[in-house]
């Protein structure tokens, strides 16, 4: 059970920024789950989400970054969403599978895959969703052919048990009535526009069983690269040990790409904790903006505006609740905006928010 989903959306300068998230909770069985395992990776400069079974969707990113790690150059998104392909047709060979004592993806088991990064020309972003069993994307049960399948998607894909509620959502953005809403009643920065469908996704598909709203957050820019962020009691796929946190690679580069430092065992620590500060701060910025939006768009549908921003100049004409969260949602709109440009930009960014 799992949630995840990407989107590239362009800022008010029209750059392009990729936002990916994914929750944080492993189901077994049904019955009991886990709440901290990671589901966003990076292999190759390109952001790997998979929905299914872990163990086979951490085997496929190992195969493929042990690949890249030997120097094979697996270039671009749909090049990737191949390998993907191809590792879901070994995945689908009961017979071979056993041969190798190897878990094996059986008939009616869903298997997804959302990658996406830089296009070929490294002017855009590009976004592939992998269909590893030939069930339907999010296992609609409505595919042509019994096999896997890669659908390139325009600007957005949601993946998982959570789209059951989030690909409602989806089609609001994909008819921008829900970009229009915003637009018409609180957003200044395009940013705020993003991050704004960003939570709703998340907190839409935390209502369904297996999902949580522990989110592991991921952004790319073509300027400045990749960031994520990760809750606090992250379990990162290769942690292990007495000492998970110092003993993981890829926690080690997560940290070393967010603060810029050289790390040793003994500081690891340290920045583990400064990142556990900023995905708490963070989130918690991010939920007060969308409450504030919610607040704003009722007080302006009670006052029968279409917007609730308010000039200077006009602001007497308004009661003092408007005035009050006119003036908080426009702080807390630049708050989360300074935020998360500091995240995109990384290391010495953000020490104003340690």
């Amino acid at each position: 059970m799992t949630h995840i989903f990407a989107f590239k959306h362009r800022t008010n300068e029209g750059k392009p920024i990729l936002y990916v998230g994914a929750d944080s909770e492993v189901n077994y069985g049904g019955f009991e789950s886990e709440p901290n395992h990671q589901k966003l990776m990076v292999v190759d400069n390109k952001f790997i989400m998979g929905t299914g079974s872990m163990h086979l969707i951490y085997e496929a990113i190992d195969r493929l970054d042990e690949r890249v790690k030997k120097g094979e150059k697996i270039s671009t998104v749909n090049r990737m969403a191949k390998e993907i392909k191809k590792l879901a047709e070994e995945y689908r060979d009961i017979k071979y599978r056993q041969k190798q004592r190897k878990l094996a993806l059986q008939e009616k088991d869903g298997l997804e895959f959302i990658i996406c990064g830089k296009n070929h020309q490294k002017t855009d972003f590009e976004i592939r969703q992998i269909d590893c069993n030939g069930l339907g994307f999010n296992y609609t049960m409505f595919a042509k052919e019994q096999k896997p399948a890669i659908s390139k998607k325009k600007n957005i894909a949601v993946a998982g048990s959570g789209s059951a509620t989030s690909q409602f959502i989806v089609a609001r953005e994909k008819r921008e009535t829900l970009k229009k809403e915003f637009n018409n009643h609180f957003v200044r920065s395009q940013i705020s526009y993003a991050l704004a469908l960003h939570t709703t996704l998340s907190n839409v598909a935390a209502s369904v069983g297996g999902v949580n709203n522990n989110i592991q957050y991921g952004f790319m820019t073509l300027d400045n690269g990749i960031t994520t962020l990760y809750p606090t009691n992250i379990k990162f796929k290769d942690g292990n040990g007495v000492n998970p946190i110092v003993t993981s690679k890829v926690a080690h580069s997560y940290l070393t790409n967010l603060f810029g430092e050289k790390l040793t065992s003994k500081n690891m620590r340290q920045y583990k904790f400064k990142a556990n500060k900023l995905h708490s701060e963070y989130t918690r910025s991010l939920e007060e903006f969308k409450q504030t939006l919610k607040e704003a768009e009722l007080n302006g549908a009670a006052l029968g505006v279409h917007r609730i921003e308010i000039p200077d100049e006009d602001f007497e004409a308004y009661d003092e609740t408007s005035k009050i969260i006119s003036q908080t949602l426009k702080d807390r709109e630049e708050y989360i905006v300074k935020f998360t440009e500091a995240l995109l930009q990384r290391g010495d960014a953000l020490k104003k928010y340690l």
